[in-house]
């Protein structure tokens, strides 16, 4: 897969979740793939860059690395985030609970009393 892919898998599962997620990744050299032997293999065949980050559960990435080299990767998280997240998006389904929600049409004509 993809660096974007693996990335983008990293978002939709933290969305899912609604939880932060990290994202280690790790970066593979030439030197390290002749070291291994595994040049063509289809994992391990190719030189990989890091793609590490700190995912919020809204999909955002608060932190990353701003070059493809390895590095320590820092993320100051609010924990707050999660709570807004669960608010906003319903993962668990409550909404579709007929006895906590309904949403139709009433067609009977309504009693208006003074």
């Amino acid at each position: 897969m993809s660096v974007e892919g693996c990335r983008n898998q990293a978002q939709s599962y933290a969305i899912g979740s609604q939880a932060f997620v990290l994202h280690p990744t790790c970066v593979i050299t030439s030197g390290g793939i002749e070291l291994m032997k595994t040049k063509g293999a289809p994992i391990v065949g190719a030189s990989i860059v890091g793609s590490s980050a700190v995912i919020g559960p809204d999909g955002r990435i608060p932190s990353c690395p701003e070059t493809p080299n390895e590095q320590l990767i820092i993320a100051d998280l609010d924990l707050n985030l999660v709570t807004k997240t669960k608010i906003f998006a319903d993962a668990a389904g409550h909404y579709s609970r007929p006895d906590w929600m309904w949403l139709g049409v009433d067609k009977k004509k309504s009693v208006v009393r003074a």
